[in-house]
């Protein structure tokens, strides 16, 4: 009998066949990786604009709880009396918070809030909360028309990180 005929590998076989292997390996867990990065970017983005969502929602639709909250008793901030009517007492009543809490109080905790009521030529009435800087890793805006001081305005809500 041969030595080839017994089944026995041969050394540069042995070799070749790792460093597919590992090169194979190597491509898999590099996709990934790749991948698995791509998908908790999007979880974060699609969550942030979620909640950009909910609070914007939550602010334009009702009047909170109570109904004629200020910021020694208010349990959910709502700006409007009526669905995108927003009232200017509220609205000033909001400065009474610090910019580091008014996200608590509007329920978004793992995030940064910045409220801005803008004229629909882009001018800025006025903001409140803790705008984006250059260490903003992910933001958030909603956009909802509103009357504000029996004026059509823009209220743009970005929640941030």
């Amino acid at each position: 009998m041969s030595y080839l005929s017994k089944g026995q590998i041969n050394t540069v076989d042995l070799i070749v066949s790792l460093m597919i292997f590992i090169m194979v390996l190597t491509i898999g867990l590099t996709v990934w990786n790749t991948s698995y990065a791509r998908i908790n970017d999007l979880e974060a983005t699609r969550n942030a604009h979620e909640n950009a969502y909910f609070v914007t929602n939550e602010l334009v639709k009702g009047p909170g709880a109570p109904t004629n909250w200020n910021s020694s008793n208010v349990i959910q901030i709502g700006l409007a009396d009526k669905q995108n009517v927003v009232t200017f007492s509220k609205w000033n009543e909001l400065h009474k918070f610090a910019n580091t809490t008014i996200s608590a109080q509007l329920g978004v905790t793992t995030y940064n809030a910045y409220l801005v009521l803008k004229r629909t030529d882009g001018t800025i009435i006025d903001w409140v909360g803790l705008p984006t800087n250059s260490s903003t890793r992910l933001a958030a805006v909603m956009l909802s028309y509103v009357v504000f001081n029996s004026t059509v305005v823009k209220l743009e809500v970005t929640v941030w990180q």
